[in-house]
């Protein structure tokens, strides 16, 4: 369910304070108001919301002093929340690896190219040539940042993307490409800067303990 100090929404967990037939009751802090409160997460995730609105809506409709008070009920979309932090992670890596600064200049809303500063065009910036040119192609895989290698294991695949077409699967671990070995997330980012649109490689990688050879065409990005 939650670990004791993850941060879910605004609330950050305390302590598991017990677990019923319905869900599990979690002491939390609001990090909004800096104030503490048991937060009660239903054990089943699916189906009709209006079913698992019954319970707060009854309780809220309720005052007594020996019944707690509802103050909210929050619906948080948990896997999305980690869909959009590992491709933020993604591209803050790839950012991070790039050995040329961007170049791209956003043109002005009337179209005119945006000047550098008052009344002076940007000069333009000549594209980086040899192998300091940034990623031109696609491979479509999402790494697993956790993983300390050797090689990269793979914790996503994009549908539709070459690594989908050619059968990478979740949990393979890519060891080289084109007999260059993949060291690191780092290393795979700079092989796969040296490769063009179109172009076929051959990716070798671990499945279940055993290696296996793989036919990846890339597409440009």
């Amino acid at each position: 369910m939650f670990l004791l100090g993850e941060t879910v929404g605004k609330y950050k967990i305390l302590a598991n304070l017990g677990s019923g037939g319905f869900g599990t009751v979690f002491l939390a802090l609001d990090t909004m108001i800096d104030k503490k409160v048991a937060i009660k997460v239903p054990h089943r995730q699916s189906g009709e919301m209006d079913d698992l609105r019954t319970e707060p809506r009854l309780l809220a409709a309720l005052n007594h002093p020996n019944i707690v008070t509802i103050h909210t009920a929050d619906k948080i979309d948990g896997p999305g929340l980690v869909k959009v932090a590992t491709f933020v992670k993604e591209g803050i890596v790839y950012l991070g690896e790039r050995e040329q600064p961007l170049t791209n200049t956003i043109a002005s809303m009337k179209g005119a190219p945006a000047a550098a500063s008052a009344g002076t065009p940007p000069a333009a910036t000549p594209a980086p040539a040899g192998g300091g040119q940034g990623r031109r192609v696609s491979f479509g895989t999402m790494p697993d940042f956790a993983f300390a290698g050797p090689g990269v294991k793979v914790a996503g695949v994009t549908p539709g993307s070459p690594a989908e077409k050619a059968g990478v699967k979740e949990g393979d671990v890519l060891l080289k490409i084109d007999g260059k070995d993949v060291a690191s997330l780092q290393g795979f980012s700079g092989l796969l800067r040296e490769l063009t649109p179109g172009q076929t490689v051959k990716v070798v990688l671990l499945r279940g303990g055993q290696e296996q050879t793989l036919d990846v065409t890339v597409v440009e990005r």
